[in-house]
C-alpha cells in the first residue's frame, strides 16, 4: 500500500510553489507530466514535474499522497491525513480549490473513466463514489486496497490478501490475477495489460502481465514499485530505491531505457491522462 510510506498530521491551505531542478536532460521522447509524493521538505507533499526533469511545481503545502489525475488532467485525487484520519481529497491541476470528499476514513484515490466516478479504499476494502464525494459504496467484502481503475476496461484491479484481483466496476466478476503475490496494480491505457510489483526474488520489482493475469514478466532487478503507464503506453514511471532514497524513474515497457528524475526524493508517480 502507497500509504504505508509516511503519514503525518495536517491542515490544508492551497499554494503552488516553483521549485527549481538540476536535473534538465532524459532519454525521453514523450512530452508529459507526471504527478508524484515526496518528503523533500519534511512532510509527504505532492509535486508535478514534466517527465524530462524539469518544471518541478510543488502543489499542496501541508500533506499530501497517492495522486490520481481525472481522465482529463485537470484535476488530481489525493490522500491527506486530517484530524488523524487518511481522507480523499481532489485538487485543480494547479493545486488550488482543494476540496475534501470523504468523512469516513479514505486513501489510495483512482479515478474512473468517465471522470464522474472515484474507487478508493476505504477500512481494508475498495469503495467507490462520485467525484463530489457523494454516492458511496462498497465494491469488495474480503479486502482490498490499492485499487487502479482502467479508463478503457472499466474495470478495477486491486491488492487483496498479496494477490491482484480485478472486479468489475459495480463489484461483480472478482477474479485472482496472481498467485504468487503482488501490490499496486497500474492499468496500461489500451486496457490490455497491467503492471505491478511483487517480492517474488531477494527485492520488490516491476512486473507486467496480460488482463488476465498471464504472460508476466519481470522489467526490474533494484528495488522497485508502485508503476504507473505513461499515456501514450510506451513508458512506464515507479519508484526505486536502487540509490539509497525513495526517488522516480521511468523505463521503456520492455524494462530497457531506465531514467532516474528525481534526486530529491519522490515515490508514488501518477501519469497525466
Amino acid at each position: 500500500m502507497k500509504n504505508r510510506l509516511m503519514v503525518f498530521s495536517i491542515t490544508l491551505p492551497i499554494a503552488v510553489l516553483v521549485l527549481s531542478c538540476s536535473d534538465s536532460d532524459s532519454g525521453s521522447s514523450f512530452n508529459g507530466t507526471i504527478a508524484f509524493s515526496s518528503n523533500r521538505y519534511g512532510n509527504p507533499e505532492i509535486f508535478v514535474m514534466n517527465n524530462d526533469r524539469s518544471n518541478q511545481q510543488r502543489l499542496t503545502t501541508s500533506n499530501g499522497q497517492s495522486p490520481s489525475w481525472s481522465p482529463n488532467g485537470d484535476q488530481i485525487a489525493f490522500t491527506s491525513r486530517t484530524d488523524g484520519v487518511l481522507q480523499i481529497y481532489t485538487m485543480d491541476a494547479d493545486g488550488s480549490d482543494q476540496q475534501q470528499l470523504t468523512t469516513g476514513g479514505g486513501s489510495e484515490p483512482s479515478w474512473g473513466p468517465n471522470g464522474n466516478q472515484i474507487a478508493f479504499q476505504s477500512a481494508n476494502n475498495i469503495y467507490v463514489m462520485n467525484a463530489d464525494g457523494s454516492g458511496q459504496q462498497q465494491l469488495t467484502t474480503l479486502g482490498g486496497s490499492d485499487p487502479s481503475w482502467g479508463l478503457t476496461a472499466n474495470r478495477i484491479a486491486f491488492q487483496s490478501a498479496n494477490n491482484i484481483y480485478v472486479v468489475d466496476a459495480d463489484g461483480n466478476n472478482r477474479q485472482q490475477l496472481t498467485t504468487t503475490g503482488g501490490y499496486s496494480p497500474s492499468w496500461s491505457p489500451d486496457g490490455n495489460q497491467i503492471a505491478f510489483y511483487a517480492g517474488l526474488d531477494d527485492n520488490l520489482e516491476i512486473y507486467t502481465m496480460n488482463a488476465d493475469g498471464t504472460n508476466q514478466q519481470r522489467l526490474t532487478t533494484a528495488d522497485d514499485f508502485y508503476p504507473s503507464w505513461s499515456p501514450d503506453g510506451n513508458q512506464i514511471a515507479f519508484t526505486s530505491r536502487r540509490d539509497g532514497n525513495l526517488d522516480i524513474y521511468t523505463m521503456n515497457v520492455d524494462g530497457s531505457n531506465q531514467q532516474r528524475l528525481t534526486t530529491a526524493g519522490g515515490y508514488s508517480p501518477a501519469w497525466k491522462p
